[in-house]
């Protein structure tokens, strides 16, 4: 089933629809290329310590973000690496992290206290928020429906 991640706040996509990566789908960190396929997104687990349960996307695949007007939230020399949230929504809320340096990979993750799920086809029932997978265990990905 596809999903999006939305703005908790106005309600804007942040991302395209999208479908999880496959089961066996192992992440790999490869140096200045995307390490998530387009069009899909992973829930990082446990093994990936302080972004687990967050959503990891292609960058290609966020839609209306804006970058944070802190320049001190992007470090890195060709591009952001990993540090704290970079990317806020249209109205202001603080949603995602780029990671796009030289000697990373590049994604996205997204802030699960303010970045729900919208499923296809759309419905306000079917908002989830990926936080809620750490109660409901990522096996299966229970909260897609």
């Amino acid at each position: 089933m596809k999903s999006r991640v939305i703005c908790q706040k106005c309600n804007q996509p942040l991302s395209d629809w999208l479908e999880p990566v496959d089961e066996d789908f192992v992440a790999a960190w490869p140096e200045s290329e995307n390490m998530i396929p387009l069009g899909r997104y992973w829930i990082a687990d446990a093994e990936m310590n302080i972004l687990e349960g967050r959503v990891i996307i292609h960058l290609d695949d966020r839609r209306g973000m804006r970058n944070h007007p802190d320049s001190m939230r992007f470090h890195g020399c060709c591009g952001s690496s990993n540090g704290r949230v970079n990317l806020l929504c249209g109205c202001g809320v603080e949603v995602a992290t780029e990671v796009s340096d030289c000697w990373t990979s590049f994604y996205a993750h997204f802030e699960p206290d303010t970045t729900p799920w919208q499923s296809f086809p759309q419905a306000d029932s079917a908002m989830r928020s990926p936080s809620r997978t750490r109660q409901q265990g990522l096996k299966g990905i229970g909260f897609l429906g």
